[in-house]
């Protein structure tokens, strides 16, 4: 089991502050990374002072393709020390192109409570998402997001409004 854990470390054994290793790394990943090293990769991002880095890091996420992945960056999008890089995160899932669907109500709830840049991607990746909603459903969320006008900052209503009419428009279509 020691093993499988140490297989799973994607910067084992290299010197972080070596931007080339670190970026072989990367590319190593993206050939034959697995979901559960997400935490990992997201933590560099998190971390990493280094553009090249940051950005090789962010163009994996928005590139994901495993399925299995989905669980792990939600994950890592409600941990709170990832709210400096939160807007990344969110905005890889609408990207990625990746079935969300299970978390349509997580991401009604994060639009009223993220800064305004993770807001402008929520709303995207639910506008962006496939997912079959009963009326019930599609009135529960508008009826949360109505509720949250009230103490919403200033500049998240105008989002929060317009998601309102985007999830009426597929109740009436539904």
């Amino acid at each position: 089991m020691t093993e499988n854990k140490k297989d799973l470390k994607v910067f084992d054994g290299i010197n972080m502050n070596n931007s080339i290793d670190v970026l072989k790394r990367l590319k190593q990943f993206r050939m034959d990374g697995k979901a559960e090293q997400l935490k990992e990769i997201i933590h560099i991002l998190k971390i990493s002072e280094h553009e090249e880095i940051k950005n090789n890091i962010v163009q994996i996420l928005n590139d994901l393709k495993d399925k299995a992945s989905v669980p792990f960056l939600i994950e890592e999008i409600k941990n709170s020390d990832n709210k400096e890089i939160q807007h990344l995160l969110v905005a890889a899932c609408w990207q990625n192109g990746l079935d969300y669907g299970a978390y349509f109500k997580f991401f009604i709830e994060l639009i009223v409570d993220c800064s305004y840049l993770t807001a402008i991607e929520t709303f995207t990746v639910i506008e962006v998402m496939e997912v079959e909603l009963t009326n019930e459903e599609l009135e529960q969320s508008i009826h949360v997001l109505k509720n949250s006008l009230i103490k919403c900052e200033e500049d998240k209503r105008f989002l929060v409004k317009e998601l309102i009419n985007h999830l009426n428009t597929k109740k009436m279509a539904g």
